[in-house]
């Protein structure tokens, strides 16, 4: 790609998440409705949330 070439505008993740019927879904452990509550927290400003999500993404 050229540097006069821009790339493509990913999506908002939180527009993405919200499109995605995570109580009709299930993981390992029970019910994915808390999910993208977690992948939003690894994405946030604030490395506690980060860290917080990331511990509930594990150790579920």
């Amino acid at each position: 790609m050229s540097a006069d070439e821009a790339a493509p505008a990913l999506p908002d993740p939180a527009a993405l998440l919200s499109r995605t019927d995570w109580a009709a879904l299930a993981h390992a452990y029970g019910s994915a409705d808390g999910t993208p509550d977690d992948l939003l927290g690894l994405l946030h400003d604030d490395p506690e949330v980060q860290a917080e999500s990331l511990g509930r993404t594990l150790l579920r």
